[in-house]
């Protein structure tokens, strides 16, 4: 009766293996085991038998088989190989700007041009850097999209943040505005936050009209780890405060 009992584990790792096979944009061929289910022989001749007939090779390695995770890990945290990286892009956010007239580039968005809760003139889609190409990310090092703050009809809608974090991997040195190269522009992940914690400040717009608005506010950004990490920061009596915020993946992204 054993053999019935680790059956679903099989049915997992083979159903896992041919989702990612079918979902692959190149051939895959080969499928190598590694770790502690690995070292079972029962439960790796299942999976070779499942996985052959749809023309996958499934190999394992010859020693220490069930030793990957634990070496892996002691590997990161002591003798820690990669402890900084190069950023292959330029990484930013989509970035609101008062409208200026006196500018050329605005002038000529001036069809896309909107009117914010605070009743100021605003263009979108102006390319805010947080981190250059090319630059050397240490574990630790921070860096920041500074001076936002959030404006809104409701205090509710103040008191969130989404953020589209941005990847350009086109060929120009500093582009400005998104649609200079749209096509170059690739979402990453979201940066999302409650911001209720911040004390909310209602202001009147020039029409009278009663708005809301945040403190102003920083995105605090790691890429030096194995996952983008974020926070919020913000200043109160002269201390910098913090509060976490979220990375959201979109899986078709």
């Amino acid at each position: 009766m054993w053999p019935n009992f680790f059956q679903p584990s099989v049915d997992c790792v083979t159903g896992a293996v041919l989702d990612q096979k079918a979902s692959a944009k190149e051939k895959i061929s080969h499928v190598v085991l590694v770790g502690g289910f690995a070292a079972n022989d029962w439960l790796f001749n299942k999976i070779q038998s499942a996985l052959t007939v749809h023309g996958l090779d499934v190999h394992r390695p010859e020693n220490h088989i069930n030793k990957a995770v634990s070496d892996g890990a002691i590997s990161f945290f002591v003798d820690h190989f990669v402890s900084t990286r190069v950023s292959r892009f330029m990484y930013g956010v989509s970035a609101r700007r008062t409208y200026d007239a006196l500018d050329a580039e605005h002038r000529k968005r001036v069809g896309k041009l909107f009117i914010d809760a605070s009743g100021t003139q605003k263009l979108d889609e102006h390319f805010s850097v947080i981190l250059a190409k090319n630059v050397q990310v240490p574990e630790n090092k921070e860096f920041r999209r500074e001076e936002l703050q959030m404006t809104s009809p409701t205090k509710s809608g103040a008191s969130s943040l989404t953020v589209t974090l941005l990847a350009y991997r086109g060929d120009m040195e500093t582009p400005t505005w998104i649609d200079q190269d749209p096509e170059n522009f690739t979402k990453l992940c979201q940066v999302e936050a409650n911001l209720s914690h911040l004390p909310m400040r209602a202001e009147t717009n020039r029409s009278g009209t009663t708005y809301y608005k945040s403190p102003i506010f920083s995105i605090v950004l790691l890429f030096g780890f194995t996952e983008i990490e974020a926070q919020i920061a913000w200043t109160e009596k002269g201390v910098e405060k913090r509060s976490p915020a979220v990375i959201a993946y979109d899986p078709d992204s």
